[in-house]
């Protein structure tokens, strides 16, 4: 047990430095202005890389030279689309600017009901990807699993240790919507599986670094949660079932990092942890007792 609290100590520890993650609702408010979607991949992009991108687009940097919550010079932006800006750009929704930009409706014209029922949806689908609700079922999942035993513990309710037996069904439920999540995103960002062969998938400066060894560190637990493995594994396996407390950390670090900073989900590892702790020294105080 020892060993272990040092393993997640130090998996800790790693990922402090990539917690000081920037806030990329500047950036997010550029695209809105302009009726664009964000790049799923801006927060990995470099410095470098996201000026060309932008400068694809016709935008010119504002007085500061920087690209934050201002879309700078639009002149060319709309000299590129070969349209006029319209006089109540700057009033317009969203969706309104994107319809614009892609020239799919006529913004003189007033949107019917079936028009604005659609904005609507596709505005929820914005915000809320599949992609994402599968990590949240997956994130909350792997939550409920680890935060079960540490809890009876120290709540010192013993009958609740028979229920643990669940945490398997759990486990496939959390590692297939984990999966479905990648699966997902990868679609939705135009990538496959080549996508874990280049750098950016393993730079734990940003969130697929630490996507990806979550990925990996939920990977053995979910393939080796079955009573064949328990033969096979023996002793061994219950190490391999461990890595689900790895995959939960860079989960935390993940999901900071995306949210662009501490957020409601860091109140869940902020509870496990409290957990944790309290069982490993309860449990101690009582072995030193014997």
């Amino acid at each position: 047990m020892r060993k272990f609290a040092f393993i997640i100590l130090l998996a800790l520890c790693l990922a402090m430095p990539a917690l000081a993650k920037k806030d990329l609702s500047g950036a997010r408010e550029i695209f809105d202005e302009i009726g664009l979607e964000m790049p799923v991949d801006w927060g990995q992009m470099s410095r470098q890389e996201r000026f060309d991108h932008l400068e694809e687009l016709g935008l010119d940097p504002g007085e500061d030279g920087k690209y934050r919550g201002d879309a700078g010079d639009l002149d060319e932006f709309f000299r590129k689309l070969g349209k006029e800006q319209p006089e109540n750009w700057g009033e317009m929704s969203f969706e309104e600017k994107k319809a614009f930009v892609s020239g799919s409706v006529d913004t003189k014209e007033l949107p019917s009901k079936q028009e604005e029922q659609a904005d609507e949806k596709n505005e929820l689908w914005r915000k809320f990807p599949p992609h994402t609700l599968f990590a949240r079922v997956a994130w909350i999942l792997i939550f409920v699993i680890l935060i079960m035993r540490p809890f009876f513990q120290v709540i010192g309710w013993e009958a609740g240790l028979s229920f643990l037996f669940l945490r398997k069904y759990l486990g496939w439920a959390a590692g297939l919507s984990a999966f479905l999540h990648v699966a997902l995103f990868l679609n939705l960002a135009g990538k496959g599986l080549d996508f874990f062969l280049i750098p950016r998938a393993w730079d734990l400066k940003g969130l697929f670094g630490w996507g990806t060894l979550a990925l990996l560190s939920l990977l053995l637990p979910f393939l080796t949660s079955n009573l064949l493995s328990q033969k096979i594994l023996k002793r061994n396996w219950k190490r391999i079932q461990n890595f689900s407390y790895l995959a939960f950390i860079f989960t935390g670090v993940h999901i900071y990092i995306a949210k662009g900073g501490i957020n409601a989900d860091s109140l869940l590892v902020a509870i496990w942890l409290i957990f944790f702790v309290s069982a490993f020294l309860k449990n101690r105080r009582y072995k030193n007792n014997q």
